[in-house]
């Protein structure tokens, strides 16, 4: 079992990473079978070691995305779960 942290800096982002509802959080879940919990200011993703390098490469393109256009749709979720 591995483990990532994705630092939670800014509100926004955070938000964007979950999507209304925690959709966002839960595709990434699924996608790769792994878990995630926040804690002390990040999101902390547990499972097999490439799903974790997977899930937090993804929760990083989709912060990045909320950066630069403001929100981020569960379709780019989707999109970029499959470039990864």
């Amino acid at each position: 079992m591995a483990q990532r942290i994705i630092p939670l800096d800014e509100a926004s982002s955070a938000a964007a990473l979950f999507g209304a509802f925690d959709v966002n959080i839960r595709i990434i879940e699924q996608a790769f079978g792994v878990s995630t919990v926040t804690r002390d200011g990040g999101r902390v993703i547990t499972g097999a070691d490439g799903a974790c390098d997977a899930a937090a490469k993804t929760a990083e393109h989709i912060m990045e995305l909320a950066r630069r256009q403001g929100t981020v749709s569960e379709r780019e979720v989707d999109y970029i779960n499959g470039m990864v």
